[in-house]
């Protein structure tokens, strides 16, 4: 989504962040840029339709916890509507911030960057660039080097929460109406699809299933919005938005040289 600069003035940006002082300080500590509207949540821009050059969004905001848009899901709403986006967040778990780039973010701002280094970066990402921070740049050459973190079916997510959250295996096979065994198997193919993405994370082959949704960045709640597409959010095209075609492609291109992006199948 584009609003043209003005004459004279910096690009325009929307800050998407539940933090309060972020909101009300970003103008002050950045005055580079043109902040033309700021939100807690991406629910409220995106029913608003505001037009920018860049959205600045923080995904330390836990969408699990209330149902609302978070992380790389919300990044896939807001590209699915022609926005740029720019995480700025103190998130340094590397699949999490490599689930962010697959989803289409061009920039990754460290919080706890100089505001100097962060201006520079957001200018970049606002005008049609890539910005990676220092402090997060291995989830940048992990996706280089790997492409997409898998994603993960229905059925695997249901079981790796559930096993992350101690219950036993017949009290989950019992509750999803499947056996034992085949909620194991299932537990055993999450582990089979990531298997070289928590290598990288620094976890191993036998990596606990809390670990797992940890270094994911996954809730409960968040079953659906791991799965979710970005049609799943035309219903805001209402609101008058409209998706630019100056749009830079996504992160996502290390796929071109052999990476491949998880298929939707699996037990």
């Amino acid at each position: 989504m584009r609003g043209p600069e003005q004459s004279g003035c910096g690009p325009t940006v929307v800050i998407v962040d539940c933090c309060t002082q972020v909101r009300a300080s970003f103008h002050c500590c950045f005055p580079s840029l043109v902040v033309v509207g700021t939100f807690a949540t991406v629910e409220e821009l995106l029913d608003c339709g505001i037009q920018c050059d860049l959205v600045v969004l923080d995904i330390s905001h836990d969408g699990a916890a209330d149902g609302a848009l978070s992380g790389p899901t919300a990044i896939e709403a807001l590209i699915a509507l022609g926005y740029r986006v720019c995480v700025f967040s103190a998130e340094r778990r590397v699949l999490m911030l490599a689930r962010c780039l697959a989803a289409g973010a061009t920039g990754l701002v460290s919080k706890s960057d100089s505001l100097v280094a962060g201006e520079e970066a957001f200018l970049t990402v606002a005008r049609g660039g890539i910005a990676i921070a220092a402090a997060m740049d291995e989830a940048w050459e992990l996706v280089r080097r790997r492409g997409a973190p898998p994603r993960l079916t229905m059925r695997q997510l249901q079981v790796l929460h559930a096993r992350a959250r101690g219950e036993s295996w017949q009290g989950l096979a019992a509750r999803l109406g499947i056996s034992a065994k085949t909620a194991y198997d299932r537990l055993e193919c999450v582990r089979a699809k990531l298997t070289w993405f928590l290598q990288d994370a620094g976890l191993g082959p036998d990596a606990s299933p809390a670990d797992i949704e940890y270094a994911l960045g996954l809730g409960p709640a968040s079953s659906d919005l791991f799965l979710a597409q970005p049609g799943d959010f035309h219903r805001h095209r209402a609101a008058g938005v409209v998706a630019c075609a100056e749009l830079p492609s996504t992160v996502a291109s290390p796929a071109d040289d052999g990476a491949v992006f998880a298929d939707r199948a699996g037990v």
